[in-house]
C-alpha cells in the first residue's frame, strides 16, 4: 500500500518497465531467448517481465503486488538461513528490523531489478546453505545464470561463493 501510495504521488512505472514489458513482443531481438540480444539489466527486466505477463493479467498494480510477494518471500528465505543458526528470537528481530527499512521496501516492491535480484540471491542463499548433492549445484548455477541477466556483478559474487561452498562441501564429505 505504501509503494502505491509513493507511485501515486510521484511516478509510475518510473523506468518503463512495465510499458517496455508490454511492448517487447513486438520487437525482433526478443523473439528467441537463444538468440537474444539483451545489453543490459533493463532490457533483460522488459523480457522477464514480457514473459511473467503471459500468466497473468497486464496490469501494473498485479506486477507491483508480485515483485512485493517476491520481496516478502526473500525475506522468509534469509530469515530462515538466519533461523538455522540463532535462535527464533532472532529471526524475529531480522523481520522487524528489515520491514522498517523505508529504501527496502520502496525499492523492492517497485517494478525493478531490485525485487527479483533480492528473490534469487536469497533462494541462491537458501538452496546453498543445503547442499547435499550435485543436482543443487547446477540448480545454483541456474539462479546465477538468471542473476547474470539482470545484475552481472552479484552474479560474479554469488559464482565465487559458489566455487567457496562446493570446496567446502567435498572437503566436508
Amino acid at each position: 500500500n505504501f509503494s502505491i501510495l509513493v507511485d501515486s504521488l510521484y511516478f509510475i512505472d518510473k523506468d518503463g518497465y512495465f510499458i517496455n514489458a508490454l511492448n517487447t513482443s513486438d520487437k525482433e531481438e526478443y523473439k528467441n531467448i537463444f538468440l537474444l540480444k539483451i545489453h543490459s539489466g533493463t532490457d533483460s527486466m522488459h523480457y522477464i517481465l514480457n514473459k511473467i505477463l503471459i500468466f497473468i493479467p497486464n496490469s501494473i498494480y498485479t506486477v507491483k503486488a508480485i515483485n512485493t510477494i517476491l520481496t516478502f518471500t526473500s525475506i522468509i528465505l534469509l530469515g530462515k538461513i538466519l533461523s538455522n543458526y540463532t535462535s527464533t528470537n532472532y529471526f524475529l528481530i531480522f523481520f522487524i528490523t528489515i520491514n522498517c527499512i523505508p529504501s527496502f521496501n520502496i525499492f523492492s516492491t517497485d517494478i525493478s531489478k531490485d525485487g527479483l535480484i533480492l528473490f534469487f540471491v536469497s533462494l541462491f542463499f537458501y538452496r546453498a546453505s543445503k547442499i547435499k548433492n550435485l543436482i543443487i549445484i547446477f540448480e545454483l548455477l541456474f539462479y546465477c545464470l538468471i542473476m547474470y541477466f539482470i545484475r552481472k556483478w552479484i552474479s560474479a559474487i554469488c559464482l565465487v561463493t559458489l566455487i567457496f561452498f562446493v570446496f567446502l562441501f567435498y572437503i566436508l564429505n
